[in-house]
Formats: structure tokens, sequence, C-alpha cells
């Protein structure tokens, strides 16, 4: 790789890491704060400060081959074992897909909601068709 690609990489690196620092800072100063709408904004930064290094050190596997090469040879230079918890985009993913997420819930909402308004009378008993 390209020592000013190389370069380029671990320095956004370092950027999205120092920017993930001060989410925690500021969470930890929100701890006892009135108002937990600043505390989950900066929960929030968090994970896309994280997911972003995490694209970095590992690009999805169906893009491109030079991308995925890069990711190796970067994580190589830091030394970041592939067991690292960035690696997981479980939760990632939860945040970049939270409204496909949010249509699940309502939707699921909706039909607990259904069917104990049809299937379930007040007394607990089936309803009676």
């Amino acid at each position: 790789m390209d020592s000013h690609v190389e370069e380029a990489y671990l320095r956004e690196i370092l950027i999205q890491a120092e920017y993930a620092v001060v989410a925690v800072q500021n969470m930890n100063g929100l701890v006892d704060a009135a108002s937990p709408v600043l505390f989950f904004r900066e929960a929030q930064c968090l994970l896309m400060h994280a997911a972003a290094v995490s694209r970095i050190l590992w690009p999805p596997a169906k893009g491109s081959a030079v991308a995925v090469a890069r990711g190796e040879h970067i994580r190589a230079a830091l030394a970041v074992a592939d067991t690292h918890s960035l690696r997981s985009r479980t939760l990632r993913d939860h945040h970049e897909h939270f409204d496909e997420r949010l249509k699940a819930a309502a939707l699921q909402r909706m039909n607990v909601l259904w069917a104990a308004q049809h299937c379930v009378a007040a007394d607990g008993a089936s309803p009676r068709r």
C-alpha cells in the first residue's frame, strides 16, 4: 500500500478515535444530568465514530478486493486482532438501520394490539365467535 494512502487512513482512525473519546467524556459528564436526551446524543456520536473506525478496519466483504486488502493491511499495521470488538457489526447495523427496526417494532406492536383487541376478552378469556 502506498505510504500516503496508509497515512491518510491511519490519520482518519486517529481522528475518529479522538471524537469517540470526547463523546465518552461527554457521556460521563451527563450521567447525572437531568436530560437523558443529551446523554443519548453523545452515545449516538460514540457509535458513529466507532462505526467509522470499524469500516476502515473491516470494509464490507462484498466490497472491492482492494478495500478488503487495505483493511487487512491497516489492521496488521496497528496489530488489531480479528477478534477485536470493533469487528462486530451487530450494534453498528442496528444503529445504521434503525428505521427498519423501528418499522418492524411498530408493525409488531400493531399485531400485538390487534390480537389483544380481537382474540382476548377483557377478562382474559377468549372472545366468543
